[in-house]
C-alpha cells in the first residue's frame, strides 16, 4: 500500500513540483519546471510537455495492418491481415 500511496498521482505531483539541490547547487526550477524549460528551448518532436498532465510527441505516418477473418472449411476462422493507406498522427 506504501508503494501505491508513493507512486500515486498525488505524490508524484509534490515531487516534480519539489525544489531540488544538485551537488549542494539549489536549483531555480522544480523538476516540472526544468522539463518544461527544455520544451520551451529545444521543441523539436514535441507538441506539448506536462500540459495538464500530458506530454505529446510529433508522430509519422506508418503502413497500417488490419485483421481480416476468412472461415476454414472445418468452420474455424484463421486470421490475416490487409495493408491499409497510411494514416496521419498527431
Amino acid at each position: 500500500m506504501m508503494f501505491a500511496q508513493a507512486n500515486s498521482e498525488h505524490c508524484r505531483h509534490k515531487i516534480f513540483n519539489a525544489q531540488f539541490t544538485i551537488d549542494g547547487v539549489a536549483q531555480d526550477k522544480s523538476l516540472f519546471g526544468m522539463i518544461r524549460h527544455t520544451h520551451a528551448t529545444s521543441p523539436q518532436h514535441t507538441v506539448i510537455a506536462y500540459s495538464d498532465n500530458a506530454a505529446v510527441m510529433e508522430g509519422h505516418d506508418v503502413e497500417v495492418f488490419e485483421a481480416k477473418s476468412a472461415s476454414s472449411a472445418g468452420g474455424t476462422s484463421a486470421g490475416s491481415y490487409e495493408k491499409k493507406a497510411p494514416r496521419a498522427t498527431c
